[in-house]
């Protein structure tokens, strides 16, 4: 009976049939290993994995069961326990080709590509002819970034395989991930060629179609790929081949110009600046032409680090504001009353997304504690619950006053949740630069006072976020029409940073990173995105100017390396004078600024926490001062500094600048002597000084708000120097 209720995948069924039979006295192994079944089909996997637990032990030699296992647990996404079962399988089995294929597809899952490729290639050498395996193999071959083996190996199975149109479609992709446009597009029309319904294939060609600014052939592609499969977008954007950062809003219609501005991001965010020019133009028209129910929120990050001027950026920001506004109203809420009277106590809550391990939390980690709390109660509202695992998480829970874990409840929820704990002013730390942030909870005004903060540090051109904290550098007074909010400037800079980070001399050694014993090390660990040509071509002439010299980068991944090898050579300057550092633990990451020389600033996207650790740890910054506040934040550093000379305005300057630095010895000592000494003195890293011009701004504000008078701009006036 349970197998022809399974047979008719009537899973509801055999879960009622299962559970009858349990409470009934029945322990048979058959009716707990259905259950599971039934549970892992319906998506209940820890209902699953609960049923396969009665009898895993007492069945331990059965393959069929660590089989079910191995796909519960990868479903759940522990993936290691996961493969630990499969690999039991394939023990039991004598390494079955199936079962090996199993293990290679939870390694595939897991991101494990290089452990997925030895299992197919282990699977092939006992069935070479199984073109799913084979496909498999090519497949992660391309998700491992491995190009050429991959094209090779799929031209080696059109010669037993001619007919199937899936070859071409891992090759398109495989082209498409180089930047082989041409290639890739050629791919998608022979597959076109063997199968005109298949979905994916119109799909990519529509997007290759739109790269190649095809708009109107891109637009018919997209519709027949539509037509054939109506969520072959979702199911695209949701496959390996795409970072899950860089991913479009999905809910928004399939715009060729928005899939055009989304795939030149991914290829400029890792130095491909093919479409650098053509990139703000399309942005542009966009913009201007595109009505509020397309625009997606995700351009509001976008837009940091591109030349798109001010009012551009206000007008993109204005619409997105507007949209989310028309989303927040549908919700149905009736907008909230507060309660204004005077208060010894005010209560300030943070929205953040990023109260773990995260830029965001290194540099406010501290501010939490110090809050006078005679005057201020602190609220935390997390949108992502990392758990105590996470030390930066569980250091701000534990000095905040109430810090709620908000991640798996909706934004009405969340909204009810601040207002019922009777929030004054309400700081939002950055959920317009996630493109999935829930910001209808700010649409939906659970604050009398709502204010932009840190993370996001641009207009967001929202009537619901009533002031801005900034600074006089980031933003004077001449700035305000690029704002939509009353500006909070306050008398230094508005970052905070983490002086408690160890900052004494680095035990480490230049050796122990590829750099050179002796020569000058320029170096930018700011994010690969925010590097642009025009930047690049300069410190290509530094080191041009600079014989002795490598510049020493992060290089998060294999594509922006190659890429910035590749600029390096078209400058005439030799790929090996290039460093790429990668990731490090924070411990060592931070420490290691202190084996470089000078720091080299980005330009329309400033380093921000980096720029900081590189200041805090004696590392001179370079930068050049732009128009847009993204190009402003390292100047403002500085300037609090006294360290105004390292701030140009011109990439000649800049260029001249950092050349003279590097060969005059004398000079550079006195400067990291001079930011030594600043470190120490000047209110930049005065962690409780600039906290203490915070609160007096929220002080400020809510005096305005009880007093009925109306939003204006506010400079805060300077506090004297507190002792730290």
């Amino acid at each position: 009976m349970l197998q022809a209720l399974l047979n008719k995948k009537d899973f509801l069924a055999v879960e009622r049939y299962c559970l009858t039979e349990i409470a009934n006295g029945s322990e048979a192994f058959d009716i707990w290993f259905y259950l599971a079944i039934a549970y892992q089909e319906q998506g209940r996997a820890d209902a699953a994995l609960t049923s396969l637990q009665n009898i895993l032990k007492q069945t331990s030699q059965n393959p069929n069961v660590h089989s079910l296992h191995a796909a519960i647990l990868c479903s759940l996404e522990h993936y290691d326990e996961a493969l630990e079962a499969s690999l039991c399988v394939c023990r039991l089995t004598q390494n079955a080709p199936n079962s090996i294929l199993n293990a290679a597809a939870i390694c595939q899952q897991a991101g494990k590509f290089e452990q997925a490729i030895e299992f197919y290639h282990q699977a092939l050498s006992i069935r070479p002819l199984d073109i799913s395996a084979n496909l498999h193999l090519a497949t992660t071959l391309v998700l491992a970034g491995r190009y050429p083996e991959a094209q090779k190996h799929c031209l080696s199975i059109l010669q037993q395989f001619p007919q199937v149109a899936e070859i071409y479609n891992v090759l398109a992709e495989s082209y498409l991930q180089m930047g082989d446009w041409n290639k890739s597009l050629a791919m998608c029309d022979s597959g076109l060629g063997l199968d005109n319904r298949f979905a994916f294939l119109w799909f990519k060609r529509g997007l290759l179609l739109a790269y190649m600014e095809r708009f109107d052939e891109a637009i018919d592609a997209m519709d027949r790929a539509e037509a054939l499969q109506h969520d072959v977008a979702t199911a695209y954007f949701s496959s390996q081949y795409i970072n899950k950062h860089d991913k479009p809003l999905l809910e928004s219609s399939l715009n060729v110009r928005l899939i055009f501005l989304e795939m030149a991001y991914i290829g400029l965010g890792k130095c491909d600046w093919r479409m650098w020019y053509q990139y703000p133009k399309v942005l542009t028209d966009y913009i201007r032409s595109a009505s509020v129910e397309e625009i997606s929120r995700t351009l509001a990050f976008r837009v940091f680090n591109r030349p798109v001027p001010s009012y551009l950026r206000l007008n993109l920001m204005k619409r997105i504001s507007e949209s989310v506004s028309a989303k927040a109203q549908a919700l149905g809420v009736e907008p909230y009353t507060y309660h204004s009277a005077n208060k010894t106590q005010l209560r300030i809550g943070y929205l953040s997304a990023d109260f773990y391990q995260h830029p965001t939390s290194v540099l406010s980690r501290q501010i939490y504690r110090l809050h006078d709390r005679l005057k201020f109660k602190i609220y935390a509202y997390s949108l992502i619950a990392k758990g105590s695992e996470d030390i930066y998480q569980k250091e701000i829970a534990s000095n905040c006053d109430v810090f709620r874990d908000v991640s798996n409840i909706s934004a009405v929820d969340i909204a009810n949740l601040i207002h019922q704990d009777e929030i004054d002013i309400l700081v939002d730390l950055g959920e317009y630069a996630t493109s999935d942030g829930k910001l209808e909870i700010l649409a939906l005004r659970p604050a009398p006072i709502q204010i932009n903060y840190l993370a996001f540090m641009a207009t967001t051109g929202a009537d619901f976020i009533d002031y801005a904290l900034v600074d006089h550098y980031i933003s004077p007074e001449d700035k305000n029409a690029d704002w939509s909010e009353r500006l909070l400037r306050l008398p230094n800079s508005l970052y905070t940073y983490d002086n408690e980070i160890d900052n004494s001399p680095t035990s480490l050694y230049r050796k122990d990173y590829g750099l050179p014993e002796v020569g000058i090390v320029f170096c930018c660990f700011n994010n690969d995105y925010k590097i642009e040509p025009e930047i690049f071509a300069v410190w290509m002439n530094i080191l041009r100017a600079v014989p002795s010299s490598v510049l020493w980068l992060l290089g998060s991944n294999q594509d922006v390396c190659t890429n910035l090898g590749n600029e390096a050579v078209k400058s005439g300057i030799d790929e090996s004078r290039l460093i790429f550092a990668g990731r490090e633990s924070i411990e060592k990451h931070v420490k290691r600024y202190q084996l470089a020389d000078i720091f080299l600033d980005t330009y329309w996207f400033n380093g921000h926490t980096t720029t900081l650790e590189a200041l805090w740890q004696g590392l001179p910054v370079l930068t050049r001062c732009g128009d847009v506040t993204s190009s402003r934040v390292a100047a403002s550093f500085l300037n609090v500094l006294g360290l105004s000379e390292l701030v140009t305005h011109t990439y000649k300057d800049y260029q001249n600048k950092a050349i003279y630095y590097a060969n005059h010895h004398d000079e550079r000592l006195a400067l990291k002597a001079k930011l030594r000494v600043g470190r120490q003195s000047s209110p930049l890293f005065n962690t409780a000084l600039t906290l203490k011009h915070i609160e007096l701004a929220y002080e400020m504000v809510w005096s305005r708000y009880t007093n009925n008078l109306k939003l204006d701009h506010i400079d805060v006036p300077a506090i004297p120097v507190l002792n730290w």
